[in-house]
Protein backbone atom coordinates (compact mmCIF):
# COMPACT_ATOMS: atom_id res chain seq x y z
CA UNK A 1 0.00 0.00 0.00
CA UNK A 2 1.98 2.99 -1.37
CA UNK A 3 0.89 6.08 0.98
CA UNK A 4 1.15 4.33 4.41
CA UNK A 5 3.95 1.83 3.08
CA UNK A 6 1.79 -0.97 4.80
CA UNK A 7 3.23 -4.64 3.51
CA UNK A 8 0.32 -6.68 2.57
CA UNK A 9 1.58 -9.56 1.70
CA UNK A 10 5.35 -10.60 0.88
CA UNK A 11 6.84 -14.35 -0.46
CA UNK A 12 10.68 -15.19 0.09
CA UNK A 13 10.56 -18.92 -1.39
CA UNK A 14 8.44 -21.28 -2.19
CA UNK A 15 7.16 -24.95 -0.99
CA UNK A 16 7.29 -26.46 2.99
CA UNK A 17 10.49 -26.32 4.58
CA UNK A 18 11.30 -23.23 2.00
CA UNK A 19 13.84 -22.36 4.82
CA UNK A 20 15.14 -19.09 6.35
CA UNK A 21 16.59 -17.31 3.54
CA UNK A 22 13.90 -14.99 2.30
CA UNK A 23 14.52 -13.62 -1.13
CA UNK A 24 11.98 -11.00 -0.87
CA UNK A 25 14.18 -8.99 1.95
CA UNK A 26 17.71 -10.69 1.65
CA UNK A 27 18.25 -11.36 -2.10
CA UNK A 28 20.66 -8.61 -3.46
CA UNK A 29 20.13 -9.18 -7.33
CA UNK A 30 20.80 -6.99 -10.22
CA UNK A 31 18.64 -4.80 -10.90
CA UNK A 32 18.28 -4.96 -14.52
CA UNK A 33 15.68 -2.64 -16.61
CA UNK A 34 13.69 -2.12 -13.48
CA UNK A 35 16.18 0.41 -12.09
CA UNK A 36 16.01 2.58 -15.78
CA UNK A 37 12.72 4.85 -14.47
CA UNK A 38 15.34 6.19 -12.19
CA UNK A 39 17.74 6.73 -15.09
CA UNK A 40 15.37 8.79 -17.13
CA UNK A 41 14.07 10.22 -13.61
CA UNK A 42 17.61 11.71 -13.23
CA UNK A 43 17.16 12.95 -16.92
CA UNK A 44 13.98 15.03 -16.68
CA UNK A 45 15.67 16.19 -12.83
CA UNK A 46 18.14 17.97 -14.69
CA UNK A 47 16.56 19.86 -17.84
CA UNK A 48 14.85 16.88 -20.20
CA UNK A 49 11.37 15.80 -20.56
CA UNK A 50 9.29 12.93 -21.76
CA UNK A 51 9.98 14.22 -25.56
CA UNK A 52 13.36 15.18 -25.31
CA UNK A 53 15.80 13.17 -27.81
CA UNK A 54 18.46 10.13 -26.49
CA UNK A 55 21.12 8.29 -29.20
CA UNK A 56 20.29 4.46 -29.94
CA UNK A 57 23.71 4.01 -30.93
CA UNK A 58 26.21 1.42 -30.94
CA UNK A 59 28.46 2.67 -27.63
CA UNK A 60 32.12 1.47 -26.94
CA UNK A 61 34.34 1.82 -23.53
CA UNK A 62 37.58 0.97 -23.87
CA UNK A 63 38.30 2.49 -20.71
CA UNK A 64 37.48 -0.17 -18.67
CA UNK A 65 40.63 -0.73 -16.80
CA UNK A 66 41.02 -4.18 -18.07
CA UNK A 67 42.17 -5.60 -21.95
CA UNK A 68 38.55 -6.25 -22.81
CA UNK A 69 36.26 -3.38 -23.89
CA UNK A 70 32.39 -2.50 -22.99
CA UNK A 71 29.79 -2.85 -25.81
CA UNK A 72 26.40 -2.61 -24.10
CA UNK A 73 23.73 -4.14 -26.74
CA UNK A 74 20.18 -3.99 -27.05
CA UNK A 75 17.92 -6.75 -26.38
CA UNK A 76 16.25 -6.80 -30.04
CA UNK A 77 19.87 -6.24 -31.27
CA UNK A 78 18.46 -3.11 -33.57
CA UNK A 79 19.63 0.52 -33.02
CA UNK A 80 16.59 3.00 -33.26
CA UNK A 81 18.78 6.35 -33.71
CA UNK A 82 17.45 9.93 -32.21
CA UNK A 83 14.22 8.37 -30.61
CA UNK A 84 12.57 10.25 -27.30
CA UNK A 85 13.08 9.51 -23.62
CA UNK A 86 9.52 7.98 -23.79
CA UNK A 87 10.09 5.24 -26.67
CA UNK A 88 13.48 4.78 -25.08
CA UNK A 89 11.84 3.65 -21.81
CA UNK A 90 8.85 1.81 -23.68
CA UNK A 91 11.28 -0.59 -25.91
CA UNK A 92 13.78 -1.17 -22.44
CA UNK A 93 16.22 0.48 -25.57
CA UNK A 94 19.52 -0.13 -23.18
CA UNK A 95 21.73 2.31 -25.27
CA UNK A 96 19.57 5.07 -24.82
CA UNK A 97 19.91 4.67 -21.01
CA UNK A 98 23.74 4.61 -21.47
CA UNK A 99 23.66 7.84 -23.29
CA UNK A 100 21.72 9.80 -21.09
CA UNK A 101 24.12 9.00 -18.37
CA UNK A 102 27.40 9.76 -20.84
CA UNK A 103 25.21 12.98 -21.44
CA UNK A 104 24.55 13.58 -18.12
CA UNK A 105 28.30 13.24 -17.33
CA UNK A 106 29.64 15.39 -20.32
CA UNK A 107 27.02 18.36 -19.26
CA UNK A 108 29.09 18.23 -15.59
CA UNK A 109 32.16 17.90 -17.26
CA UNK A 110 31.67 21.13 -19.06
CA UNK A 111 30.64 22.79 -16.03
CA UNK A 112 33.69 21.70 -13.78
CA UNK A 113 37.11 23.17 -14.26
CA UNK A 114 39.86 21.10 -13.74
CA UNK A 115 40.83 17.33 -13.82
CA UNK A 116 39.23 16.37 -11.25
CA UNK A 117 35.94 16.31 -12.33
CA UNK A 118 35.53 12.43 -12.20
CA UNK A 119 35.88 11.97 -8.33
CA UNK A 120 33.50 14.87 -8.21
CA UNK A 121 31.10 13.33 -10.51
CA UNK A 122 30.65 10.11 -8.15
CA UNK A 123 28.99 12.39 -5.58
CA UNK A 124 27.40 14.45 -8.27
CA UNK A 125 26.09 11.74 -10.40
CA UNK A 126 21.98 12.70 -10.36
CA UNK A 127 21.10 9.08 -11.65
CA UNK A 128 22.16 7.97 -7.69
CA UNK A 129 20.69 11.18 -6.34
CA UNK A 130 17.75 9.99 -7.90
CA UNK A 131 17.68 6.39 -7.18
CA UNK A 132 18.38 7.65 -3.67
CA UNK A 133 15.40 9.81 -3.04
CA UNK A 134 13.28 6.81 -3.81
CA UNK A 135 14.80 4.87 -1.04
CA UNK A 136 17.73 2.63 -2.56
CA UNK A 137 19.92 1.98 0.13
CA UNK A 138 22.60 -0.63 -1.76
CA UNK A 139 25.65 0.46 -2.93
CA UNK A 140 25.50 1.97 -6.56
CA UNK A 141 28.68 2.52 -9.30
CA UNK A 142 28.24 5.96 -9.65
CA UNK A 143 31.11 6.22 -12.02
CA UNK A 144 30.24 3.52 -14.11
CA UNK A 145 27.79 3.50 -16.93
CA UNK A 146 26.80 -0.18 -16.46
CA UNK A 147 24.47 1.78 -13.81
CA UNK A 148 22.31 2.41 -16.61
CA UNK A 149 21.42 -0.94 -17.39
CA UNK A 150 20.84 -2.35 -13.82
CA UNK A 151 24.20 -3.70 -12.75
CA UNK A 152 23.52 -2.34 -8.96
CA UNK A 153 22.34 -5.38 -6.66
CA UNK A 154 19.03 -4.40 -4.38
CA UNK A 155 16.52 -6.49 -3.07
CA UNK A 156 13.41 -7.11 -4.28
CA UNK A 157 11.74 -5.50 -1.34
CA UNK A 158 13.82 -2.51 -2.07
CA UNK A 159 13.21 -1.77 -5.16
CA UNK A 160 9.30 -2.30 -5.00
CA UNK A 161 9.54 0.26 -1.85
CA UNK A 162 11.69 2.75 -4.24
CA UNK A 163 8.30 2.32 -6.82
CA UNK A 164 6.03 2.70 -4.09
CA UNK A 165 7.44 6.54 -3.73
CA UNK A 166 6.08 6.94 -7.30
CA UNK A 167 3.17 6.09 -6.86
CA UNK A 168 2.88 8.01 -3.43
CA UNK A 169 3.60 11.04 -5.39
CA UNK A 170 7.03 11.28 -4.81
CA UNK A 171 7.02 10.72 -0.70
CA UNK A 172 9.64 8.28 0.97
CA UNK A 173 9.01 6.14 3.88
CA UNK A 174 10.31 2.65 4.78
CA UNK A 175 8.08 -0.61 4.69
CA UNK A 176 5.95 -1.36 7.52
CA UNK A 177 5.10 -4.88 8.32
CA UNK A 178 3.68 -4.27 12.26
CA UNK A 179 1.07 -1.64 12.34
CA UNK A 180 0.07 -2.27 15.79
CA UNK A 181 0.62 -4.60 19.04
CA UNK A 182 -2.31 -4.77 21.31
CA UNK A 183 -2.07 -6.54 25.00
CA UNK A 184 -4.67 -9.15 25.85
CA UNK A 185 -6.80 -6.62 27.18
CA UNK A 186 -6.36 -4.82 23.95
CA UNK A 187 -4.84 -1.52 25.63
CA UNK A 188 -1.97 -0.67 22.22
CA UNK A 189 1.27 -1.12 23.67
CA UNK A 190 3.21 -0.55 19.90
CA UNK A 191 1.34 1.49 17.40
CA UNK A 192 3.69 2.40 14.12
CA UNK A 193 3.98 5.64 12.77
CA UNK A 194 5.48 6.58 9.33
CA UNK A 195 7.22 9.82 8.79
CA UNK A 196 7.40 9.94 5.57
CA UNK A 197 9.17 12.81 3.45
CA UNK A 198 8.74 14.48 0.60
CA UNK A 199 11.85 13.87 -1.84
CA UNK A 200 10.72 13.67 -5.14
CA UNK A 201 8.49 16.76 -6.38
CA UNK A 202 5.30 15.30 -7.42
CA UNK A 203 5.49 17.20 -11.48
CA UNK A 204 8.52 14.97 -11.78
CA UNK A 205 6.98 11.87 -10.07
CA UNK A 206 4.30 11.80 -12.65
CA UNK A 207 6.44 12.44 -15.83
CA UNK A 208 8.37 9.59 -14.77
CA UNK A 209 5.28 7.57 -13.95
CA UNK A 210 3.88 8.46 -16.50
CA UNK A 211 6.77 7.14 -18.95
CA UNK A 212 5.82 3.96 -17.25
CA UNK A 213 2.10 3.53 -18.12
CA UNK A 214 3.84 3.24 -21.70
CA UNK A 215 5.67 0.74 -20.60
CA UNK A 216 2.38 -0.91 -20.11
CA UNK A 217 0.47 0.20 -22.77
CA UNK A 218 2.73 0.28 -25.74
CA UNK A 219 6.15 -1.54 -24.30
CA UNK A 220 7.59 -4.66 -23.27
CA UNK A 221 4.46 -5.62 -19.99
CA UNK A 222 1.82 -5.01 -22.67
CA UNK A 223 0.58 -7.98 -20.99
CA UNK A 224 -0.46 -5.97 -18.20
CA UNK A 225 -3.06 -4.45 -20.47
CA UNK A 226 -5.41 -7.08 -19.47
CA UNK A 227 -6.01 -5.49 -16.14
CA UNK A 228 -7.56 -2.70 -17.88
CA UNK A 229 -6.97 -0.04 -15.38
CA UNK A 230 -4.02 2.72 -15.41
CA UNK A 231 -0.90 0.49 -14.14
CA UNK A 232 2.49 2.14 -14.67
CA UNK A 233 5.61 -0.47 -14.52
CA UNK A 234 8.94 -1.99 -15.60
CA UNK A 235 10.31 -5.16 -16.55
CA UNK A 236 13.55 -6.35 -16.06
CA UNK A 237 16.20 -9.08 -17.67
CA UNK A 238 20.00 -9.37 -16.61
CA UNK A 239 22.78 -10.38 -18.46
CA UNK A 240 22.39 -14.05 -19.87
CA UNK A 241 18.92 -13.97 -18.23
CA UNK A 242 19.47 -14.51 -14.67
CA UNK A 243 17.06 -12.18 -13.37
CA UNK A 244 13.53 -11.70 -14.24
CA UNK A 245 11.81 -8.88 -12.99
CA UNK A 246 8.24 -6.67 -13.03
CA UNK A 247 7.18 -4.30 -10.80
CA UNK A 248 4.55 -2.56 -11.36
CA UNK A 249 1.79 0.05 -9.33
CA UNK A 250 -1.14 1.50 -9.33
CA UNK A 251 -2.14 4.61 -7.42
CA UNK A 252 -3.19 2.47 -4.61
CA UNK A 253 -1.08 -0.50 -4.98
CA UNK A 254 2.71 -1.58 -5.73
CA UNK A 255 3.60 -5.25 -6.46
CA UNK A 256 7.02 -6.81 -7.47
CA UNK A 257 8.06 -10.43 -8.82
CA UNK A 258 11.57 -11.23 -9.43
CA UNK A 259 12.61 -15.05 -10.62
CA UNK A 260 15.46 -16.60 -10.73
CA UNK A 261 17.94 -19.38 -9.01
CA UNK A 262 19.96 -18.92 -5.96
CA UNK A 263 23.17 -19.89 -8.38
CA UNK A 264 22.30 -16.92 -10.58
CA UNK A 265 21.96 -19.60 -13.41
CA UNK A 266 20.45 -18.91 -16.63
CA UNK A 267 16.75 -19.14 -16.72
CA UNK A 268 16.52 -20.62 -19.88
CA UNK A 269 16.16 -19.18 -24.05
CA UNK A 270 13.71 -15.84 -24.11
CA UNK A 271 12.90 -15.96 -20.29
CA UNK A 272 12.61 -12.18 -20.00
CA UNK A 273 10.86 -10.28 -17.44
CA UNK A 274 7.73 -9.66 -20.14
CA UNK A 275 8.14 -13.75 -20.23
CA UNK A 276 8.87 -15.04 -17.02
CA UNK A 277 7.48 -12.49 -14.35
CA UNK A 278 4.73 -10.59 -16.02
CA UNK A 279 2.39 -13.95 -15.82
CA UNK A 280 2.99 -14.20 -12.15
CA UNK A 281 2.61 -10.43 -11.60
CA UNK A 282 -0.73 -10.77 -13.18
CA UNK A 283 -2.37 -14.06 -11.31
CA UNK A 284 -1.47 -12.06 -7.97
CA UNK A 285 -2.93 -8.49 -8.98
CA UNK A 286 -5.88 -9.45 -10.49
CA UNK A 287 -7.33 -11.30 -7.22
CA UNK A 288 -5.82 -8.34 -5.29
CA UNK A 289 -7.10 -5.49 -7.33
CA UNK A 290 -10.63 -7.24 -7.75
CA UNK A 291 -12.42 -4.81 -5.82
CA UNK A 292 -10.51 -2.22 -5.71
CA UNK A 293 -12.08 1.01 -7.75
CA UNK A 294 -10.40 1.65 -10.63
CA UNK A 295 -8.40 5.11 -10.93
CA UNK A 296 -6.64 7.79 -12.70
CA UNK A 297 -2.55 8.45 -12.01
CA UNK A 298 -3.67 12.28 -10.36
CA UNK A 299 -1.93 14.56 -12.44
CA UNK A 300 -0.29 17.50 -10.28
CA UNK A 301 -0.96 21.25 -11.42
CA UNK A 302 2.49 21.98 -12.12
CA UNK A 303 2.00 19.77 -15.21
CA UNK A 304 0.97 21.05 -18.84
CA UNK A 305 -0.28 18.49 -21.71
CA UNK A 306 1.15 19.40 -24.81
Amino acid sequence: DPSPRVVRALVGGYGVGAGTFNRATQAERQAGSTFKPFVYGAAMMMGMNTTSKCLDRPFVDRDTGSAKAWKPKNYDGKFDGEITLRTALTKSKNLCSVWVIDELKRRFRESVSGDEWKDQWRDANPVVKMARQAGITSALPADSDALALGSATVTPLEMVNAYATLASGGMLAQPIFIEKIADPTGQVIFQAEQQAVPTITPELTYLITSLMQSVVEDGTAKAVTTLKRPVAGKTGTTNDSHDAWFIGFTPDFVAGVWIGFDTAANLGPGETGGRAAIPVWLDFAKVALEDAPVREFTIPSGITMV
